[in-house]
């Protein structure tokens, strides 16, 4: 079972339904509807930029990182062993 943010979900489908009514208007002006549909499609890459930007944060505040000091009051900076050492 996959995480799904359903608020994003929800956000995409329903700029999607938006786009395919505001297509289907018979009555109006076919460059109107070509730049409304031109700014869905930037508000949904605005969407999917801001998701992906809180994915990228959330795994940065998921990340540990253990400053021990020393006993002289230096930084310790564990370093990455192989598994093969």
């Amino acid at each position: 079972m996959t995480n799904k943010n359903i608020a994003y979900e929800r956000v995409m489908m329903q700029i999607g339904d938006i786009q395919t009514y505001v297509e289907s208007i018979d009555n109006m002006p076919r460059e109107l509807i070509k730049s409304i549909v031109q700014d869905l499609d930037i508000i949904a890459s605005e969407v999917e930029y801001s998701e992906a930007f809180n994915d990228v944060i959330q795994d940065v505040k998921d990340m540990t990182v253990d400053f021990s000091t020393t006993d002289s009051g230096d930084i310790y900076v564990p370093t990455v062993e192989q598994d093969d050492e």
